[in-house]
């Protein structure tokens, strides 16, 4: 009987679905852990050939850089623009990330907009957007380049391209002045500022606070303040002008250019700042009267002048003569 009893359970069961479906369950995720150590393992040879081709790959000099254009640098050299954005000859392409380099190079104070391009073709393309450099001078003994809205920012070795197309500003004894100028030349196109080499303040009898643009063509323009816009309109100025060398004024009263006589307008400055230097000395010595007002004369040679010691009790022999 207890044999028989055994041999029923066992034939139950077998055959019973609870049992049954547990078997197929078992045997369904023992094929699941098979199916899933062959992709695994699919996985990491073709990951491993991957890495062995692109190892390859990177051996090969068609994974480097064929060409780095760069447009809009208008300040800085080609070759510190490559410097800055971290690219070269042997740069590997894969590694070249359009957001990283523009990020560098924004990071230079004379870059507004950096635009990075990488195409198919292993080139990559650099579009700048430079901030506006108006001039530089000199502070000290530091050179400082100008920018628009009157930023200014050190002159560094690398930035010395941007010399040849911006004008020295000769040192402004009166600041008004100075940035009278800088906003004038804020107003003028790029192009313009390119042509003129030095501004140096002018000095006119009716107009102390004029300017001296010397232009790189040689000729040399003279205005006010308010004559800096008409600069915009210079080299149709300078060719009914005709000749190089000139000196030309801009009145900007009546929207005229006039050529006039370099020896005379350096001689009139001279006299002009002597007048200046002359009234400034008699204001900064209000005791000292001016003999034409008072009546006196300067003393003759053999004539007796009065003793500061005895002013009042002795007079001099000009004034007896008087």
């Amino acid at each position: 009987m207890a044999k028989q009893q055994k041999v029923d359970e066992i034939l139950f069961s077998e055959f019973h679905p609870e049992y049954v479906r547990q078997k197929e369950e078992e045997r369904r995720k023992e094929r699941e852990k098979i199916r899933r150590r062959k992709l695994r393992m699919v996985f990491l040879r073709g990951f491993a050939a991957f890495l062995i081709l692109f190892a390859v790959y990177l051996c090969l000099d068609i994974s480097k850089i064929r060409e780095v254009t760069v447009n809009g640098n208008a300040y800085l050299s080609e070759k510190y623009i490559l410097k800055l954005a971290g690219l070269s000859s042997g740069t590997r392409y894969p590694f070249v990330f359009p957001s990283y380099v523009s990020a560098r190079l924004e990071s230079n104070p004379l870059v507004e907009k950096a635009e990075v391009i990488v195409d198919t073709e292993r080139t990559v393309r650099i579009r700048l957007t430079m901030k506006k450099a108006l001039g530089y001078h000199f502070v000290k003994e530091d050179p400082y380049i100008i920018l628009t809205g009157g930023e200014e920012i050190k002159l560094l070795q690398d930035y010395y391209t941007a010399m040849g197309s911006i004008p020295f500003l000769k040192e402004f004894e009166n600041e008004e002045q100075r940035k009278a100028l800088i906003a004038g030349l804020d107003k003028l196109d790029p192009q313009i500022i390119s042509g003129i080499a030095e501004i140096w303040p002018f000095v006119e009898s009716y107009d102390p606070e004029m300017y001296r643009f010397m232009m790189n063509d040689g000729n040399q323009v003279f205005m006010s303040k308010d004559g800096i816009p008409y600069m915009a309109s210079y080299y149709g100025i300078a060719s009914s002008v005709g000749s190089s060398r000139t000196c030309i004024m801009i009145n900007e009263l009546t929207s005229n250019a006039y050529t006039r006589s370099c020896k005379e307008l350096n001689e009139e400055e001279a006299e002009s700042i002597k007048k200046i230097n002359e009234a400034g000395n008699t204001e900064t010595d209000p005791g000292k009267e001016d003999p034409e007002k008072t009546g006196e004369t300067e003393p003759q040679e053999g004539e007796e002048t009065e003793n500061p010691a005895e002013e009042g009790t002795e007079e001099s022999a000009s004034g007896e003569g008087e």
